[in-house]
């Protein structure tokens, strides 16, 4: 062990330690676990051959009182225990003896720890009905298991300085290794970190480029011209809209209110179907939409004249100007409603097709890019800021945890050797 010890860490030796490089570690300790099992082969071979031999002079020993008859005369009792007790002291010693030994010293002490074991248990136990018939016999036999009993003894502070040391080495191959896990984690982050900077850089200044041409679109005079117009357009359309909305509101309304009153009296008078007919026309008035022609027909031509004849008679009393007004010529009402409905049709179709023309436009189209392009631009940096933070999370973590492995590294190894000793990580 001081050879390799002097020729494996020996380089650059001062008073205050050693310095040894960490790439050199692993085959260091591959060294240094050959030589722990050259200790061990080299002093416990004797103690090992002492016990095999021991062993074989038992055996011998076993069966000469297998065959020995004692000379004095016993107890009839006595002489039945030891009849039945010899055979099964036999049994429990070669039994015990006849355990598989293997040649690898650290196997060779588990195998005949189990083989001691038997040997002990079988003297308490049938063997203890033997002292008193074959006394010298179980002498020489107890002497000689106490003999591979204090081989073991020798044995057992080199087995388990062996196994002390293997579970150093196993520590310091695992610190090792985390050691240059954490390492290439922390050179791999600050590797992938600088151009995942520049890049976060570079997309901010295009996002912020994006954003400004998104505010201060530009494009040519007859560009800029032609869009004006056709949103100055399309705002008069939708005023439009809105105010056929109003007036549409305002006739169906009126007509709702009126149908509502002449489903009442006709309910009251049980006039057939009419009713529910009028209340059918006064839902569809109501439905939000203006009804074309032919639906408008079907629906307001059966009930009409009976709610004309109602206001004529004053059973219905109009109230506001709206009513008056759509009563004056109630022959047109459908022909109200009709033009109505046209109106809103072809409102409706000049803003889609106004809207269409808009979107179409080089500076629409240029603005829809731009917001397409300013959605991804953020996409990519909220992910590529997401990484960046991950990369700096893990490079931080690394460096943190690399001092304390380092730190125990060089102190599992000059514990191990006895002296102090420096880990040089080089670049």
């Amino acid at each position: 062990m001081l050879r390799w010890i002097k020729d494996a860490f020996g380089k650059n030796e001062s008073p205050a330690g050693r310095t040894v490089s960490f790439d050199e570690i692993p085959s260091s300790l591959d060294t240094l676990t050959v030589d722990s099992l050259r200790d061990l082969e080299v002093h416990g071979r004797p103690h090992i051959e002492r016990i095999l031999a021991v062993r074989e002079q038992l055996l011998d020993q076993v069966k000469e009182l297998a065959r020995a008859e004692h000379s004095e005369k016993i107890h009839p009792k006595l002489e039945k225990i030891t009849k039945n007790s010899l055979p099964q002291f036999e049994k429990a010693i070669t039994t015990s003896l006849a355990h598989a030994l293997p040649a690898d010293p650290e196997e060779f002490y588990k195998a005949f720890t189990e083989s001691l074991k038997g040997c002990v248990k079988g003297l308490a136990g049938p063997g203890r009905y033997l002292r008193n018939v074959f006394p010298e016999e179980m002498k020489a036999i107890r002497i000689l298991i106490d003999q591979t009993g204090n081989e073991m003894n020798h044995l057992t502070p080199l087995v388990s300085a062996h196994r002390t040391r293997r579970e150093q080495i196993a520590s310091l191959r695992d610190i090792h290794q985390r050691i240059r896990v954490q390492s290439e984690i922390k050179a791999g982050a600050e590797r992938a970190i600088p151009p995942l900077e520049a890049r976060l850089t570079e997309a901010g200044r295009t996002f912020a480029e994006r954003e400004r041409e998104l505010r201060e679109p530009t494009g040519s005079l007859d560009e800029i011209t032609t869009l004006a117009e056709l949103e100055k357009d399309l705002g008069l359309l939708k005023e439009r809209k809105m105010e056929d909305d109003r007036e549409t509101g305002a006739v169906t309304s009126a007509l709702a209110h009126i149908f509502r009153k002449a489903e009442k009296i006709t309910h009251r008078e049980e006039a057939g179907g009419l009713a529910k007919q009028i209340h059918l026309a006064t839902e569809f008035l109501t439905g939000g939409e203006i009804p074309d022609v032919t639906d408008l027909a079907s629906r307001l031509t059966p009930v009409l004249p009976s709610i004309i004849s109602l206001v004529g008679s004053g059973e219905i009393q109009l109230k506001n100007q709206e009513e008056k007004r759509l009563f004056v010529s109630p022959d047109r009402i459908p022909a109200i409603l009709s033009d109505l409905h046209a109106r809103r049709i072809e409102t409706v179709a000049l803003i889609q097709r106004c809207e269409h023309k808009i979107r179409e436009h080089p500076m629409t189209r240029r603005k829809v890019a731009l917001r397409e392009e300013i959605a991804l631009l953020k996409n990519q940096m909220t992910e590529d800021e997401t990484m960046l933070a991950d990369l700096k999370s893990r490079a931080h973590d690394a460096e943190n945890a690399l001092p304390d492995l380092m730190s125990r590294l060089e102190d599992g190894l000059s514990k191990i050797l006895a002296s102090p000793v420096t880990v040089d990580v080089g670049g």
